[in-house]
């Protein structure tokens, strides 16, 4: 009768955990985020951004945009920070960018989930000889 008891109690222990550990599982959820389109580029700079729709579980740490001569951008090429928090949208100042060249960009949301990268979006920056458009 004991050890009935005893594999009864330990069997509920192991379901309890069970369960706390699948409730814990479950809250856990990356950030949502798209990345919006480059606006104000000249031969040098250009507006970069994002717009977060869910900030994840836990909330994310971090959020910018990276960029790269390449398509498919990650945070190990260069990236740029964007303080805040929350959902809403976001942007940074891209600079020292090389003339006539083509760029890819992707915003991205940290949290202990992972990095999570937005959709892709590509501009040329203009000729060292063109205008920006008004």
């Amino acid at each position: 009768m004991i050890i009935k008891k005893f594999v009864f109690s330990l069997l509920a222990v192991c379901l309890i955990m069970t369960t706390s550990c699948k409730d814990n599982e479950e809250t856990v959820k990356a950030p949502e985020l798209t990345t919006t389109e480059v606006s104000e580029f000249t031969a040098s700079t250009a507006v970069a951004g994002g717009t977060i729709t869910d900030a994840g579980t836990p909330a994310y740490t971090e959020r910018g945009v990276c960029f790269a001569t390449t398509a498919n951008p990650t945070i190990n090429d260069t990236k740029l920070t964007e303080n805040g928090t929350g959902t809403g949208s976001f942007q940074v100042n891209l600079t020292c960018l090389t003339a006539d060249t083509t760029y890819y960009v992707r915003a991205y949301a940290i949290n202990s989930n992972g990095t999570v990268y937005g959709n892709e979006v590509s501009f040329t920056t203009l000729d060292e000889t063109e205008s920006p458009e008004e």
